[in-house]
């Protein structure tokens, strides 16, 4: 893999891995709202985000990618075990969760309650994860497809 094409992959990846803790977060917030009781889609789209909010989310989703990527996430596992790159994934999420909790009692985040922070952690484990495994496999045939076309082509034979 090229220079290039490694640094679109770890971008990438970064992104999915943001993408994939947002989407944890959006999964704790629904028993909030069934406990609270659903709003209509136009009282959601009344509802006023205060820009404090706003700032301390785009905080908190820069630190989650921070702390994967000192914890090693984005650098190559090629030699590492699953079960290595597993509990790095669980150590990233856990540290995550436990920034999570520190947010919410700073800025007294009503909804992020141990439920809220649980569903979080565990929705986040599980799809980081689990992308973690289904890019490991694919990587791993089409470095086996390459080497493969490499010893069969003619200048190889």
């Amino acid at each position: 893999m090229s220079k290039f094409s490694r640094q679109i992959f770890v971008y990438s990846f970064q992104v999915v891995d943001l993408i994939v803790l947002v989407l944890s977060f959006g999964a704790a917030t629904l028993p909030v709202l069934f406990r609270e009781g659903l709003v209509s889609f136009a009282e959601f789209l009344s509802l006023k985000i205060k820009l404090q909010n706003f700032v301390a989310f785009v905080v908190l989703v820069w630190l989650w990618r921070f702390v994967f990527a000192v914890l090693g996430l984005y650098g190559s596992k090629r030699h590492v075990s699953r079960r290595a790159e597993t509990m790095d994934v669980v150590k990233a999420t856990s540290i995550c969760a436990i920034i999570l909790i520190s947010f919410s009692l700073v800025l007294r985040f009503r909804m992020v309650d141990a439920e809220f922070v649980g569903i979080f952690w565990a929705s986040s484990t599980i799809l980081v994860g689990g992308t973690r495994l289904a890019v490991r496999t694919w990587l791993r045939r089409f470095r086996s497809e390459e080497h493969t076309s490499e010893l069969q082509s003619p200048c190889n034979l």
